[in-house]
């Protein structure tokens, strides 16, 4: 995912970087940061799928066989829109 991809998907959403923000748990200038840059955090595209998904957030409760689903998911979907 590119930063420009998440700003689009943030605008079409309807939120500002500061609701995306605190619906990710970090801050506003992650978000003005990650949206300028070439690309975005694995972890950061993981959230956003579970946020797609209306699937639970990873965040830090999350345990390393959660996180490690949420990765071979994803992992998943973009090999098929490859």
């Amino acid at each position: 995912m590119k930063g420009g991809d998440l700003k689009r998907w943030r605008e079409e959403r309807g939120q500002t970087q500061k609701e995306l923000a605190e619906e990710l748990d970090v801050s506003r200038h992650s978000i003005l940061k990650w949206e300028g840059a070439t690309t975005v955090p694995r972890i950061v595209e993981l959230a956003i799928l579970g946020l797609q998904n209306g699937s639970a957030m990873i965040g830090k409760t999350s345990s390393a066989s959660e996180i490690a689903a949420q990765q071979a998911r994803l992992d998943a979907i973009l090999t098929k829109q490859l």
